[in-house]
Formats: structure tokens, C-alpha cells, sequence
């Protein structure tokens, strides 16, 4: 058997389409699933990538550690950028913990030379805010101890300064969270159609996260993390847009029982993210003397 692909490059644009002709391999391969998968799908990289806009986890997503995390990022024509990111204590992110607002700027540079359609970018911080929810704020506290002189505990639902680039050097309260934004260092982004079908939703993958916390902040990404979903995709695609639309009531009279499992846990994350945005508040106080 013969599985024909065809690349159409353009200026800024490759598009991978996969042939419509039947290939028969044993369904137990994993190549069989994958091609099953690909089939009759158009998938389109943009480079370099345009990433204006809002992007949002469409689940609870898993980082080595392990942590369990959602993300809504917005990216501004200006290169600026907010990140939220809302840790949780559980695998199905329905226990918050502490949630992260990152302010900075980023810049594609050039196609990636290790990762194809990938593009390498550099950033810059301005400041990050760290919000504790409930009796997670006593673990937060011990965690932040090593790198941080506290005036004063934590208190749920209180914002606080953790750096800030106005600051002198040295003062930096994120490394006893291992936080890092290297996954900025690298991006894809991507539309899957299929047959023809342009409403599927863009897709923006950032660089992978290292597997070792210490080695975090110098990590150059070679992979990819769980994409983000263009939050201008309907509600029906279940994406994830804490900031604007809070719990997603998503229909369920078409849904098998497993899907609609699955549908609730997503609207249980939104629903949670949604809850936590909104106490990120724009004042905060300094964690330190």
C-alpha cells in the first residue's frame, strides 16, 4: 500500500494534506490509529505566527512535577502580553491552589532550525502577581520561603507582588514556585480542517516545560506543550475561556455517556478557572521587606 503525502509550501504557510485513498493496515498498529486520525484532514502552520489574541486550555492539563494547570493568554498587536495560569492540587484541576499573572512582551524571531514549523521567539517579563486560594495558601507559603523574606503570611484571596522589573536585581520571589515563561521561547500555530471544513479551531502550541524544576528557567523548549484553543472558538468546541465567559453550558442531548462525562469535567475547569480570574485584582502587595 501507498500513503500519499502532498506539502504545498507559500510564503508564511505550509499545508500538510493527507491522501483520501483507503490505506489497509492492521487496526492494532498505532500507525493505523494515526492515519485513522489524519485522514482527510488539512492541517495549515503559520509562519511566522500571528498570535494576537486570547488563548485558553481546553482541560485540565498535566506538567511533570506533577502539576495540573489552565491557561488563558492574551497576546496584543503591540507584542505585549497577559498570561493567567491557575494551578490546582488534583487531576481534574477542580481543587485551586494558587493562580499566576505574568505581564511581559514577546517577539517571534525566525522559523526554528530543530523544530520544524516551529518559530523561536524572546521575551521579556515586567511583573508577576501570585493569588493563594484557601488552605493551599500554608503550602504556597513554605514553598517561597527559599527564595523570599516574607513580611507577613499569605491570605487567600489576596494578590501579592512576586518580581517586578522596576525592582533591584536579586529580588525575586518566583524561584521557590520553579516558575519560568521559557515555553514562550518556542510556538506553533496551527489550524486543523477537515474536508474542507474551515471552522475548526486554531490551535497554539507553546514550548515543553523541562521535567526537572531546577532546570526550568534555562530550558530550551524542543517540544511541545497541550495546545491552547483560539477562545473565539464557539462553546460547542469546548474551549476553556475563564476571562469573559465563565461556566460553559455546553448541549448534551447528542453526547454518549462517556463524552458527556468527559464534557462535565470541562465545564467543572471552566467554571473553576472562571472563578479565579476574577480574583486577580489589579492592586497587589509586596511579599517582602
Amino acid at each position: 500500500c501507498v500513503c500519499v503525502c502532498v506539502c504545498v509550501f507559500t510564503v508564511g504557510v505550509c499545508v500538510l494534506r493527507v491522501g483520501s485513498d483507503p490505506v489497509p493496515l492492521d487496526s492494532s498498529s498505532g500507525c493505523h490509529s494515526r492515519l485513522k486520525q489524519l485522514h482527510g484532514q488539512q492541517v495549515t502552520v503559520h509562519l511566522p505566527p500571528n498570535i494576537t489574541g486570547h488563548w485558553v486550555s481546553s482541560s485540565c492539563e498535566v506538567r511533570p512535577g506533577p502539576e495540573f494547570i489552565t491557561r488563558s493568554y492574551r497576546f496584543y498587536a503591540d507584542l505585549s502580553f497577559q498570561a493567567l495560569q491557575f494551578f490546582y492540587q488534583d487531576p481534574d484541576c477542580s481543587e485551586p491552589s494558587y493562580s499566576l499573572r505574568i505581564r511581559g512582551s514577546v517577539r517571534p524571531l525566525r522559523g526554528s532550525w530543530l523544530v520544524r514549523g516551529g518559530a523561536v521567539c524572546e521575551y521579556h517579563l515586567s511583573r508577576v502577581q501570585l493569588l493563594c486560594h484557601g488552605p493551599a495558601a500554608e503550602l504556597v507559603q513554605q514553598r517561597l520561603r527559599s527564595s523570599c523574606d516574607l513580611r507577613q503570611p499569605l491570605r487567600p484571596g489576596r494578590t501579592y507582588e512576586l518580581w517586578d522589573e522596576r525592582w533591584a536585581a536579586g529580588r525575586d520571589c518566583t524561584r521557590g514556585l520553579d516558575f519560568s515563561m521559557q515555553e514562550l521561547r518556542l510556538m506553533r500555530l496551527e489550524r486543523r480542517g477537515h474536508h474542507g471544513d474551515p471552522s475548526r479551531p486554531e490551535e497554539l502550541f507553546l514550548g515543553d516545560v523541562h521535567t526537572e524544576r531546577a532546570q526550568r528557567s534555562l530550558h530550551q523548549p524542543a517540544g511541545y506543550q497541550t495546545p491552547l484553543q483560539s477562545a473565539k472558538v464557539s462553546a460547542a468546541a469546548c474551549a476553556c475561556a475563564p476571562a469573559e465567559s465563565g461556566a460553559l453550558i455546553l448541549s448534551e442531548s447528542t453526547l454518549s455517556p462517556g463524552d458527556r462525562k468527559k464534557r462535565l469535567k470541562q465545564n467543572r475547569v471552566c467554571s473553576i478557572s472562571a472563578h479565579l480570574h476574577t480574583d486577580l485584582k489589579s492592586t497587589s502587595d509586596v511579599l517582602f521587606s
